[in-house]
C-alpha cells in the first residue's frame, strides 16, 4: 500500500511518527519508529474500533502495548487489538480493576502468549535510531487514597528521539506530579495532557517543570466532563505550549526528526492506495520563541471582522471588539494582550494558540473529527482471571462515611449501611441524589453487560452520569466487590 510505503520512507529518513488517534473521550497514541517498530499507549473507549485506525498507517503488527491505567477510556479498545495484531510485549501499572473491561484485557494477554511486565519507575525499552522509551511511574510503592488511584499510579513514560523528548502522562494527576517533582524531572518538548485536560493535572508548578512547547490534548468532542478545563487551558498557555486537541483538530500527527518536529492535524490515512498523498492535513513545523506566534499575530493584526470570525472561540461580538480594540490601541504584541479585549479570556487564548499557524486558512472546519467509525459496545463480560496482575494489589476503594437515604417508596435504608451498586435495583437506584429512572436503567444495563463496578469512577462510564453527579453518589455507595481482585 502507497501509506504503507509512505511511512517506511519516513522510517528509514530518520523520523520518529507519533500518531495521536480521535478515538473520541478516550487516549490512544501510536509511535512509529524509523525502522518501523511500533508502539501502542492506550486504546481508547471501544466506541471506535482502533484497529483499522492503525492499520491504515501501516500497522501489521505491535512491538509493545502500554496501558497507562485500566479504565475504560484507556483500555476499552484494547482487546479489539489483541484479537487482531500481533503484540510481543504488553504491560501496565500492575493494579487489578474489577471491571470485564479489564478482566478481558489480560484474559487475552495470557490466551495470545503476550509477554506481559509490570509497569516500574526505572524501566528502559531501547528501539532504534536512539529512540528510548522510560518508564518514570509507577514506583514500586504505589500511591494510595488519593482521589483516584487507578488514575495516580497511571504508567508515565518519556521517549527521546535526539534532541527532543516527549511526555506521556495517562490519567495521571496531582499527586502523581508532586511524586516526579520530588524526584526530579526534566523538560520536555512535548507533553500529552494527564487526564485529557482536567482540572485535576497540568498544575503551574508541574508546567514550569516540564515547559512544553506543544501540549496534545485528547478529549471527545462535547463530552459531558467539560474536559479540558478552560483553567487547565490558560495554564498551558501561560506555560507558552501551542495546544493542539483531538476534539478540535482531529487525529493529530507529530513528526520528529530529533531536532525539529512537524505537526499535521485532521489526519486521515487513505483505507487504500491513492495517486496523491497518503495522508492529508495541515503541516505545521515548531519554532522557537517568539516565531511561533508571528503567523497569529499577523492573523489577528491584519484580517477584518468577518475573518476573524472563523477562529476558535470567536464570534460575530468578539470579532468586532478584536477590531475596536486594535483601532484603539495599535496591533497585538502577543496572544495575552487579547486578554483587554472585553468578553475574551484565557480558555479563548488557548484555543487560538492551540489552532497554531494559519488559523483563518482552517475556517469553520476546524473542528471536524478524524478518522474511525463508531462500533457497537463490547460483548458480554468474559470470565474473570484466576489471577492478579503479577506484584500489586487491587486500588483498595474504601466506602465513605455511612448516610441514611431513602431507597423506594416507603423503605430507608439502614444509616449503618450504604447501598451496594453492584447488587442495587432499579427502584433501589431511585432514590440516590441525582439519579432518576433513565440513569438508573442506565447504570443496571451497563452493569449486566460489562460486570461490577469496582470503584466510583467507573460509573464515569454511564451514559448521563457526570462529575457532579459522582461527587453526590460517593457517600451513598459501596463497592464490595472491588475488595477481591479479579
Amino acid at each position: 500500500m502507497l501509506l504503507l510505503a509512505l511511512l517506511v520512507a519516513l522510517a528509514h529518513a530518520g523520523t520518529l511518527v507519533v500518531d495521536v488517534l480521535d478515538v473520541g473521550q478516550g487516549d490512544s497514541i501510536l509511535l512509529t519508529t524509523p525502522a518501523g517498530k511500533t508502539v501502542l499507549i492506550d486504546g481508547g473507549t471501544g466506541r471506535i474500533d482502533p484497529v483499522p485506525l492503525l492499520r491504515r498507517r501501516g500497522v501489521e503488527s505491535l512491538d509493545l502495548v502500554i496501558a497507562s491505567h485500566p479504565h475504560a477510556d484507556h483500555i476499552g479498545g484494547i482487546d479489539q487489538v489483541l484479537e487482531a495484531l500481533p503484540v510481543k510485549v504488553y504491560t501496565d501499572n500492575g493494579m487489578p480493576h474489577t471491571t470485564s473491561t479489564y478482566e478481558k484485557v489480560m484474559t487475552l494477554v495470557e490466551e495470545k502468549g503476550v509477554v506481559y511486565r509490570t509497569a516500574e519507575a526505572g524501566q528502559v525499552y531501547n528501539l532504534d535510531d536512539g529512540i528510548r522509551v522510560e518508564i518514570l511511574h509507577p514506583q514500586l510503592t504505589l500511591l494510595k487514597n488519593t482521589r483516584s488511584d487507578l488514575n495516580s499510579n497511571s504508567v508515565v513514560a518519556r521517549v527521546t528521539h535526539g534532541e527532543l523528548c516527549f511526555l506521556f502522562t495517562g490519567d495521571a494527576e496531582d499527586p502523581t506530579e508532586r511524586a516526579l517533582l520530588a524526584q526530579g524531572i526534566d523538560s520536555c518538548e512535548v507533553l500529552k495532557v494527564a487526564h485529557h485536560g482536567s482540572s485535576h493535572s497540568s498544575s503551574s508548578t508541574w508546567l514550569r517543570a516540564i515547559q512544553p512547547e506543544i501540549a496534545l490534548i485528547s478529549a471527545g468532542a462535547n463530552n459531558r466532563y467539560g474536559h479540558p478545563d478552560e483553567e487547565t487551558l490558560a495554564r498551558l498557555t501561560s506555560a507558552g505550549a501551542s495546544v493542539y486537541r483531538t476534539d478540535q483538530h482531529g487525529s493529530i500527527q507529530l513528526r520528529s526528526d530529533g531536532e525539529q518536529i512537524e505537526v499535521l492535524t485532521n489526519v486521515m490515512p487513505a483505507a487504500a492506495p491513492v495517486p496523491a498523498r497518503a495522508l492529508s492535513g495541515d503541516p505545521r513545523r515548531m519554532q522557537p520563541g517568539p516565531e511561533r506566534e508571528g503567523v497569529h499575530l499577523e492573523d489577528l493584526n491584519s484580517r477584518t471582522a468577518a475573518e476573524l470570525e472563523a477562529l476558535p472561540g470567536i464570534g460575530p461580538a468578539k470579532a468586532a471588539a478584536i477590531v475596536r480594540w486594535r483601532e484603539e490601541h495599535g496591533p497585538f504584541t502577543s496572544l495575552e494582550a487579547l486578554q483587554e479585549v472585553p468578553g475574551i479570556g484565557p480558555g479563548t487564548v488557548a484555543m487560538l494558540r492551540g489552532g497554531g499557524p494559519g488559523l483563518l486558512a482552517q475556517g469553520p472546519g476546524l473542528g471536524a473529527a478524524g478518522g474511525g467509525t463508531a462500533e457497537a459496545e463490547e460483548a458480554p463480560p468474559a470470565p474473570a482471571l484466576g489471577r492478579p496482575a503479577p506484584g500489586r494489589g487491587g486500588p483498595g476503594a474504601g466506602p465513605g462515611p455511612a448516610i441514611g437515604s431513602r431507597i423506594g417508596p416507603g423503605t430507608t435504608v439502614d444509616p449503618a449501611r450504604q447501598l451496594d451498586i453492584n447488587a442495587a435495583t432499579v427502584e433501589e437506584l431511585l432514590a440516590l441524589p441525582g439519579i432518576g429512572p433513565v440513569k438508573a436503567q442506565s447504570i443496571v444495563d451497563y452493569r449486566t453487560q460489562h460486570g461490577p463496578f469496582g470503584v466510583l469512577e467507573d460509573l464515569d462510564a454511564v451514559p448521563g452520569i457526570g462529575p457532579s453527579t459522582l461527587f453526590s453518589l460517593r457517600p451513598y455507595l459501596t463497592f464490595p466487590s472491588s475488595e477481591t481482585a479479579p
